[in-house]
């Protein structure tokens, strides 16, 4: 990303709003409509989604974006007209299934234009329904990742400007502003599917899985300006909504740009950015069971390992996360550290409060060295207390009693850094902690 100083992907009311429970997504019926906004302007089209700040609507020109502040006062009382309904819909009972009559995931034809396929809505996760019995159990790392998908599996759903432009890889499915060429359409789709593929291989039992059954939704947006109309936090280069559970990416920070007719693709930018937000994406079951620290520091840790084309590359993940705490001569060397017991109370709306003031950084690294500590380092380096730590959470344990029965297992802080420090010190990085 040009513009952010660490992933930033979730606002203060985003994460509180994860933590507590998982909204209704405001997804609507196609109803095609005259939009008025405050200044006169007029757009035809029918609701796709909508967040808090705007609304996005499919017309004759494909997708836009309308910030709610200059609606009409009639496009407003027809929102939340929409919004009353859908909510009784939800209370009528559970969403139908995202696939067409009479056809699964593995029966979708690969590589075939589908018209007749609509956009997979996003069904809420109700709060009950949250993983109660998937066993977590510590196993060997592998030494590389390389996902299975082939790219003669990319489905194009639509390309056409009253469609939308719409494209699924087996477990995703992305909505583009404009048709994608297939180069760019091919290299998102291999950032998805390994990064999948890696929590998947992750020896601790994740398990990821898609909401539904369906697909995880990527919305991608022209520029900055329709990303943040969108509800895209100020600042960052890619959102995870856990509300919705969908992802919000403009497209510069993915490497893609338009100039007039022109398509400009740098596929080197693709990486970091997507792989931070899918991590949050695939994870979104657990995200409520674990500490801001700990969701941002799987992110983190996964974003900050090699890639290339579909490929991780986990042979020297110490040093992968040695060299992500900084840059320039003498990275990957030393680190001033957040003192572990404020980092592992941080509240959500701190962590974003230390983001939106560009503070964010010293929290993400540490976050990061952090997580992979209790991943690889503690212990026997098999993760045995991160995983008692959220097998006790999925089993309703709470916070503080989950944290020093399991996490910190009799330790104190001060016990917990110095161990800490010294198994770092053993990867070759030297840690110190700030004031």
């Amino acid at each position: 990303m040009t513009t952010r100083t660490r992933p930033t992907s979730v606002s203060p009311l985003l994460y509180i709003t994860l933590l507590s429970l998982f909204l209704p997504s405001l997804s609507f019926a196609q109803d095609v409509r005259t939009w008025i906004t405050r200044d006169g302007i007029k757009h035809q089209g029918s609701i796709m989604f909508m967040s808090s700040k705007s609304v996005t609507i499919k017309g004759p020109k494909g997708m836009i974006s309308l910030p709610i502040a200059k609606l009409s006062e009639e496009d407003l009382r027809f929102i939340q007209q929409r919004k009353s309904q859908t909510k009784k819909q939800q209370k009528l009972g559970p969403a139908q299934s995202p696939f067409p009559p009479g056809m699964s995931k593995k029966g979708m034809p690969p590589r075939v234009i589908q018209k007749t396929v609509s956009p997979t809505t996003t069904p809420p996760i109700p709060k009950q329904a949250l993983p109660a019995t998937t066993a977590f159990v510590p196993g060997k790392w592998p030494s590389t990742v390389k996902t299975t998908f082939s790219p003669a599996d990319i489905q194009t759903v639509s390309e056409t400007k009253r469609e939308g432009y719409i494209y699924r890889s087996p477990h995703f499915e992305f909505r583009s502003p404009f048709r994608l060429p297939h180069r760019a359409v091919r290299s998102f789709s291999l950032v998805f599917e390994a990064t999948y593929d890696l929590a998947k291989a992750m020896p601790i039992g994740l398990n990821p899985q898609a909401r539904g059954n369906g697909y995880y939704i990527t919305e991608l947006f022209v520029n900055n300006e329709d990303y943040f109309a969108a509800g895209g936090p100020p600042g960052s280069a890619g959102s995870f909504f856990p509300n919705t559970g969908k992802i919000l990416v403009p497209l510069p920070s993915l490497g893609v740009t338009r100039k007039s007719n022109n398509i400009l693709v740098n596929r080197g930018a693709v990486g970091r950015t997507l792989i931070h937000e899918v991590t949050h994406q695939v994870m979104m079951r657990w995200l409520p069971l674990i500490p801001i620290w700990m969701g941002e520091g799987f992110a983190e840790i996964t974003s900050a390992l090699p890639y290339e084309a579909g490929y991780f590359r986990l042979s020297r993940m110490s040093k992968a996360i040695r060299l992500s705490t900084g840059s320039g001569p003498g990275a990957g060397r030393s680190f001033e550290m957040v003192p572990l017991q404020r980092l592992m109370s941080i509240s959500p709306q701190a962590w974003s409060t230390a983001v939106s003031q560009n503070k964010g950084q010293q929290n993400y690294r540490s976050a990061c060295i952090l997580t992979y500590y209790f991943l690889r380092l503690d212990g026997q380096g098999q993760g045995k207390r991160l995983i008692n730590y959220i097998t006790a959470k999925q089993k309703g344990v709470n916070d503080s009693e989950a944290l020093n029965t399991y996490l910190l297992d009799g330790r104190s802080y001060e016990q917990l850094q110095k161990g800490f420090t010294r198994a770092w010190r053993e990867e070759g990085l030297k840690i110190t902690f700030s004031k």
